[in-house]
């Protein structure tokens, strides 16, 4: 038995951990039939919470990365140990840094998209958190990687970072991917798209609908007819407000009528607009690919892994500004034949991608034989 272990529940909505971890699941269960989910209940430390909460906030000195602090990582390690069924004879970890202090006694597979190392540097300001403590976290994950059978990153970016930083000197490190979270169409949408913007996000801000709202007006003033629909975490008051500005919401993968909404809104818009601040492997480029609608994104994280610029979509340089954003947009808009292609090739290049059958084909090429190795020795 293969144990797939994750600190979240099994669930395709909620965010991309969400997704991945659930297609992973039933991709690898069509090549290891004995493949169990097992869900972990992280441990939370209140003491070092309270603590790093009060240097933050209150004394404004650097603060411990709490959530990963010696004794929550050692709890959640027991609590992994008491729930391992005895015939476990292979663990594969979903993420990486919760379970640093696991060291099971059969071999062991990590799944993630970025060390925390590059989560960290990606997502908080220099200083916020003690320089010897993070150093601790760093040291300890990776020599949790390299005692792995074999580590799966979700991109090559997400690799070369860890390599990088970290310096991890195995071989048992492969990038395999990511795929999208919607099943893509047999041929690429024929529908007129018209001038319909899209963006799909949680938290609006972090992945950049701010920069489309700041350019909004211009692209209304060159063409009046044009929408932007918003999906995901609401907006700031004034978005919804702007002329040819649609809220749909949260549209779940899992309820029929929203996930009719999500196909019909990627298969009716232009180009999703992604000009995300903070980011790893966004599948929602990948999806809206798979319907034909190209994405201006940035140059950024993993995405000219999963975007080509000029050719399925547009990356844009930093510093970014909402005249950058409404300029790339405007000049696809004025040239229809160089969208039309670009369409088609975003469609072909998520077909060409295999989806989630590929990965899962990767993975299982090293955790059996290796699984098979220990059984047999």
């Amino acid at each position: 038995m293969i144990a797939l272990v994750s600190h979240l529940p099994l669930q395709i909505e909620g965010g991309g951990t969400f997704a991945v971890t659930w297609h992973v699941l039933q991709s690898l269960k069509t090549r290891l039939p004995d493949l169990q989910f097992q869900h972990v209940k992280p441990s939370v430390d209140r003491w070092a919470r309270f603590r790093s909460r009060l240097c933050r906030k209150l004394l404004r000195r650097p603060g411990n990365f709490f959530t990963f602090s010696e004794r929550a990582l050692r709890q959640t390690a027991d609590s992994l140990q008491a729930v391992l069924p005895a015939a476990t004879q292979g663990v594969l970890f979903r993420t990486s840094t919760r379970w640093i202090a696991c060291r099971p006694q059969v071999p062991y597979f990590v799944h993630l998209d970025a060390v925390f190392h590059t989560f960290h540097r990606n997502t908080f300001a220099a200083g916020e958190f003690a320089a010897a403590d993070l150093q601790r976290i760093y040291d300890r994950e990776a020599e949790f990687l390299e005692g792995a059978a074999g580590v799966f990153f979700e991109s090559t970016w997400g690799l070369e970072q860890a390599v990088q930083h970290y310096g991890l000197r195995g071989h048992h490190y492969t990038s395999v991917g990511v795929a999208g979270n919607l099943p893509i169409p047999g041929e690429c949408p024929a529908v007129t798209r018209g001038r319909s913007l899209l963006t799909i996000a949680r938290r609006f801000a972090q992945k950049g609908g701010d920069y489309l709202a700041a350019g909004w007006l211009q692209l209304r003033q060159q063409f009046p007819d044009c929408s932007w629909h918003i999906v995901g975490g609401p907006a700031p008051a004034d978005v919804p407000r702007l002329p040819g500005v649609i809220y749909e919401g949260f549209l779940r993968p899992d309820v029929p009528a929203e996930l009719l909404r999500m196909q019909i809104l990627l298969r009716q818009s232009s180009l999703l607009v992604h000009p995300t601040r903070e980011d790893m492997n966004p599948l929602v480029l990948l999806e809206a690919a798979g319907f034909g609608c190209p994405a201006v994104t940035v140059r950024d994280f993993a995405i000219p892994e999963l975007v080509e610029d000029g050719i399925t979509g547009v990356l844009l340089d930093r510093p970014l500004s909402g005249t950058a954003v409404a300029a790339a947009v405007a000049a696809l808009w004025n040239d229809p034949r160089r969208l039309q292609d670009m369409s088609q090739a975003a469609w072909q290049s998520a077909v060409q991608r295999r989806g989630w059958d590929a990965i899962g084909d990767r993975m299982a090429g090293l955790i059996i034989p290796a699984t098979t190795q220990k059984i047999g020795s």
